[in-house]
């Protein structure tokens, strides 16, 4: 069973964790069956060199690279859209908790780290630029963070043991908070994060 999907050039890019692989599969109408015998391409396998894995989480495809939190190696891979190794990042002092999600916007890799309770942004060399978030209930903290999204000149993390969507600058500084009020009663444990069209889908729990 896969764990996260990007789209991008027409494909759906699905990561599986107990599998240890990538698989890309075309990108059809919502009638469609996503089996491996429907797969354009896979890659990976367990292990502790380049191009394997130890449970690949986060997956996300930006200017033709395809970038992978491998957890378990507490690092991030990319790849070309053939599956080809091109470079890596990280170890466990960078990420003293695993990397988790991800997302690739304007030149920058924005890299949850669920243990953390914290966001650390690199430049695509895998440059740190800098962090932000740390655990807490109170505006700007976080608690299980589950999913990053950045769209324009805004940061949205799923905050999801504090039942929330909180919306920071591109800087990582607070902003809003999205949670219960009069009209919405808010929700259990938002987990995963995309934007499309000014509109901000949240899967929850």
């Amino acid at each position: 069973q896969y764990y996260s999907i990007a789209v991008s050039e027409g494909k759906i890019f699905a990561s599986f964790l107990n599998e240890n692989k990538i698989k890309v599969y075309p990108f059809w109408s919502s009638d469609s069956v996503y089996e491996d015998n429907n797969m354009i391409i896979e890659f990976g396998e367990l292990g502790l060199k380049d191009g394997k894995f130890v449970h690949p989480m986060g997956i996300d495809v930006s200017d033709g690279k395809i970038f992978v939190t491998d957890s378990g190696n507490n690092r991030i891979q990319v790849f070309d859209l053939d599956g080809n190794f091109v470079s890596t990042f990280g170890s466990r002092d960078q990420f003293d908790s695993q990397p988790y999600k991800l997302d690739v916007f304007n030149d920058r890799i924005y890299v949850v780290e669920v243990g953390k309770n914290r966001i650390q942004v690199f430049d695509l060399s895998g440059d740190f630029l800098f962090k932000f978030g740390k655990k807490g209930e109170d505006v700007g903290e976080l608690r299980s963070p589950g999913d990053i999204a950045v769209s324009g000149e805004k940061i949205f993390v799923a905050d999801r043991k504090n039942s929330r969507v909180q919306v920071f600058d591109i800087s990582g500084n607070f902003l809003i908070a999205i949670g219960p009020d009069e009209a919405y009663e808010g929700f259990d444990r938002p987990h995963s994060l995309a934007i499309l069209d000014d509109k901000i889908f949240v899967g929850d729990r």
